[in-house]
C-alpha cells in the first residue's frame, strides 16, 4: 500500500474502498453538514461508517460517468 501524505485541512483519513462499492448506486446519498456554522446539505457516498463528501465525492461522480460511458 502507499504511504499517503495527508493534508490536514482537506483530509480526515485514507479508506480503501473497493471500486465496485464506490460506484454501487445504494451507497449514493445526501447528507446535512455544518461548516462554520452553516448548514450544508452535501452530496455523497456512505460506505460502512464513512460519509465521502465534497471534492472527492465529485471525483468520484467524474470517475463513475468515465466508466460507464466506456461500457
Amino acid at each position: 500500500m502507499p504511504n499517503f501524505v495527508l493534508s490536514k485541512n482537506e483530509v480526515e483519513k485514507v479508506i480503501i474502498i473497493p471500486l465496485k462499492d464506490l460506484l454501487d448506486d445504494k451507497n449514493k446519498t445526501s447528507q446535512v453538514l455544518y461548516r462554520q456554522e452553516q448548514k450544508i446539505i452535501a452530496p455523497g457516498y456512505k460506505i460502512g461508517e464513512n460519509f465521502i463528501w465534497g471534492a472527492t465525492a465529485m471525483m468520484i461522480a467524474e470517475l463513475e460517468a468515465m466508466v460507464k460511458n466506456e461500457q
